[in-house]
């Protein structure tokens, strides 16, 4: 390096001399300017002693050489400490302040803070961290997942920090201090610098091992939920939280843990899953008690009957129906159809029973009509089969078909209504829980108007005797009936007219055999007036 002093010739430096003992112990006879270069520097020539200086001059001559040393230390700090780096010597040592892992790192040169930081590598590399998560503890090795603290490409990275011009001091060859960013010229140092270690591992491992952590830890929320017992009494299970470890926090605190030779241990960063359902939501819905139930015989213990059955009280068990809205059967149960499990069983079409997919459900659909007209809900979509089942009296049943036929009817109680539906040996059961009316009594009143008889179909059969007959089929009447519900409220009754429904009569159906010529015999098993249906469906 190269200083410039006003009009003098160039100097040449050396580092461990100051321009101040050059100009004290400057060899030789006494020299002077020669002017008459035009490069304005001058040279250095010999010439005639000058006269002897006054008080004041000898005064101004002091002041001068001061500051020319002044200036000369500030140039030699300088190229000292771009020498120092420029060569890459370890004469450097890093700045007080300077942390790695937690441990101060500052006045060390490299070979002394390489040799340090092996030390603090063998221990980030072997001791366990303890996680902890409430009252239970894992523990991690970090052999586990081949972790290395790459040490001298740390403390490069330290001294690299250096050259970029923060903290430095030079080392003992001119004990000057250093002039970079964030020091001043008595070496002190601002704050504190913290360099992160070098470290690698299988993070695959790491992220295996943290996989298996959250199996044990993760759980979902629990929803509150009404449970009712074998004495139809409501119970509300409360909700509860669950918990979801959270990967980012917890590795970013795992690395963290990593780097540091003392106070390894952490609390895993796990977050609180809230329920989608609280105690309190379901305890705003106010269902509290039975408001009403009924049940239905199987009219028939047909394996594929049975089977849809029970496919369509498993739609409808636990449905919740809120204040003012509607209900819809189709809606909940779905389409009947073989892909949604459902097998043939008889099913009433044009006043006939005919194989058809998912017969039986309609013995659901009428259980739960029952039940809502015992609950005073207003029904607001109903069809009667076309000739009356035997499940249920005439006028109180209901009849399903997808996208055609459905049972609606609207909550008009003040709290929501609670579905539970059970096949109970041979019963279906349907109850309604709620918040029932007080003081109130619901009872429905069929009244038939009118009986009609079945007609009698003859099928021939030659393998009965000549003119014998037998019943096959003892066929059901019809009927047209009124369905009224009596509601009793404080010694009051209102009536209300629920539906006035007319059933076709189902045919008996005989085999026969005629006798020529002659006249035919009694029939075997023929049907008695007022024989109830004998197919259910």
């Amino acid at each position: 390096m190269q200083g410039r002093l006003g009009e003098t010739t160039p100097l040449s430096l050396r580092p461990g001399r100051s321009l101040v003992s050059r100009l004290a112990h400057n060899p030789g006879p006494e020299r002077r300017l020669r002017p008459g270069h035009n490069s304005g520097r001058g040279c250095l020539a010999e010439g005639p002693r000058p006269p002897r200086a006054s008080r004041a001059g000898i005064l101004l001559m002091a002041m001068v050489t001061m500051m020319i040393a002044a200036a000369s230390i500030t140039l030699i700090a300088g190229y000292s400490s771009r020498e120092a780096t420029e060569n890459g010597t370890t004469a450097w040592r890093l700045p007080m302040g300077t942390m790695i892992c937690g441990v101060e790192f500052g006045g060390l040169t490299r070979e002394e803070a390489i040799s340090r930081l092996r030390g603090i590598a063998t221990i980030l590399e072997t001791r366990p961290v303890a996680l902890s998560h409430e009252d239970q503890v894992w523990i991690f090795d970090p052999r586990a997942v081949e972790m290395r603290v790459l040490v001298e490409a740390t403390i490069e990275r330290a001294f690299a920090e250096l050259e970029r011009g923060f903290r430095g001091i030079p080392g003992p060859g001119n004990g000057q201090p250093g002039i970079g960013r964030g020091a001043n010229r008595s070496g002190s140092h601002s704050g504190v610098a913290e360099i992160s270690p070098v470290i690698t591992g299988d993070t695959g491992a790491l992220r295996q091992y943290l996989s298996a952590l959250a199996v044990e830890i993760n759980h979902q929320p629990r929803n509150a939920y009404i449970f009712i017992d074998q004495k139809d009494q409501v119970h509300l299970v409360r909700s509860a939280p669950g918990h979801s470890l959270d990967w980012r926090a917890t590795w970013t605190r795992l690395f963290e843990a990593l780097q540091s030779p003392v106070g390894r241990e952490i609390q895993l960063s796990v977050t609180e899953v809230d329920p989608l359902v609280t105690t309190e939501d379901v305890q705003a819905m106010g269902i509290r008690e039975l408001v009403s139930s009924f049940s239905t015989q199987l009219g028939s213990l047909a394996e594929d009957r049975v089977h849809n059955i029970e496919l369509a009280i498993e739609a409808i068990d636990g449905c919740t129906i809120a204040p003012g809205e509607e209900f819809s059967f189709n809606a909940i149960v779905g389409p009947r159809s073989r892909e949604a499990g459902y097998k043939e069983a008889p099913v009433v079409l044009n006043s006939e029973l005919v194989p058809g997919i998912g017969g039986g459900i309609c013995q659901v659909s009428s259980t739960l009509y029952n039940a809502a007209l015992l609950a005073n809900l207003d029904i607001t979509a109903r069809t009667p089969h076309s000739i009356a089942p035997a499940y249920v009296p005439p006028g109180r049943d209901a009849t399903v078909a997808y996208n055609y036929l459905d049972l609606r009817f609207k909550n008009s109680l003040p709290s929501h209504i609670m579905v539970v539906a059970r096949l109970e040996g041979r019963s279906v059961v349907v109850k309604l829980f709620g918040t029932k009316p007080r003081d109130q009594e619901i009872s429905i009143d069929v009244r038939i108007e009118e009986k009609l008889h079945p007609r009698i179909i003859e099928k021939r059969d030659p393998t009965l005797a000549p003119g014998e007959r037998k019943m096959e089929d003892n066929g059901s009447p019809g009927y047209v009936v009124s369905v009224w519900r009596l509601v009793k409220k404080g010694g009051s009754i209102y009536r209300e007219l629920i539906s006035r429904d007319r059933y076709d009569p189902r045919p008996a159906l005989v085999r026969v055999n005629y006798e020529p010529g002659g006249d035919m015999g009694p029939v075997s098993g023929a049907a008695r007036d007022g024989d109830r249906p004998a197919a259910a469906w």
